[in-house]
């Protein structure tokens, strides 16, 4: 009876022994869910001196567009110290980690974790929706589709201090150049 007992821990034993010296098994990485006051820590002790905050969603046709191009200015600007933060609202995780991932997206991406709470605290009424911070304090912010040349113009108002320039005023100006 002793031995019986004796095999079962050692079996046990090896057994533990053997799932600790496997691989790590990838079930696929799933985006950490947060709270809107978890954003608020990430955005004012982040390091860099910008930080663009981008609200979005796997499902907006928009935000499939605009995503990449956040990427693009990402990678421009990573170096003078800017960050850019992406919040999904997606219900579900890993369709948000499923585009991110598709699209090679570097730059950090959350999910929010009480979707209405997020909207309300960061004034958020469709997305995507582009918040600036300098130095942890909210710079401005502009909802919808913002063309990469405007992102551009809003990071580096960022960098100088300086006001940012508005949609509208771009627009005004690109379609009165045509």
């Amino acid at each position: 009876m002793q031995i019986l007992c004796n095999t079962k821990n050692v079996t046990k034993i090896l057994l533990i022994i053997i799932v600790l010296s496997l691989p790590p098994l990838a079930f696929g990485h799933t985006l950490k869910e947060v709270t809107s006051m978890e954003v608020k820590k990430m955005v004012q002790s982040a390091d860099e001196k910008v930080v663009v905050l981008c609200f979005w969603a796997s499902w907006c046709k928009v935000c499939q567009k605009h995503i990449p191009e956040l990427e693009n200015m990402y990678q421009k600007y990573k170096e003078k110290e800017v960050n850019v933060i992406g919040v999904s609202l997606d219900d579900e995780a890993e369709k948000a980690d499923a585009f991110i991932e598709k699209q090679g997206i570097t730059f950090t991406t959350v999910v929010a974790e009480d979707k209405e709470e997020m909207k309300y605290v960061f004034q958020i009424s469709k997305i995507p929706t582009l918040l600036y911070y300098t130095n942890g304090t909210k710079h401005h912010q502009e909802a919808g589709y913002t063309a990469q040349d405007h992102i551009e113009e809003d990071i580096e108002s960022c960098l100088k201090g300086s006001i940012a320039p508005s949609k509208d005023d771009i627009s005004s100006h690109t379609h009165s150049d045509r």
